[in-house]
């Protein structure tokens, strides 16, 4: 039964693509100039004038609104830096900077 099912299955699938493949090359080359030229109108229509200002003015939107989130961003990590991280850095660092004191030999 399973082994009826795949069958089924895979010939239902590839059957219809066989029959799309079976297209006439002489259609393909007569259709072939009218499909550039309805794509190269399309592009000319898309990046018209109008269309060109909404497209650009959504690039300075969305550029302009992560600069703001990368802005809030610079300013959390500098209170984070300067609140929390900072402190013990210099705290550490000051402890290095006395090791060589400590293990100075006495005359």
């Amino acid at each position: 039964m399973k082994k009826t099912l795949c069958v089924i299955l895979i010939t239902s699938i590839f059957l219809p693509i066989m029959a799309l493949a079976q297209i006439n090359t002489d259609t393909i080359k007569d259709g072939t100039p009218g499909v550039l030229e309805n794509w190269w109108n399309s592009i000319k229509s898309f990046f018209s004038e109008k269309v060109k200002s909404a497209f650009w003015d959504a690039i300075h939107k969305t550029w302009s609104l992560t600069i703001e989130v990368w802005k809030k961003m610079g300013n959390w990590f500098m209170m984070v830096w300067n609140n929390y991280i900072r402190p013990g850095v210099e705290w550490f660092w000051e402890k290095i900077l006395l090791l060589p004191r400590i293990f100075q030999k006495k005359k």
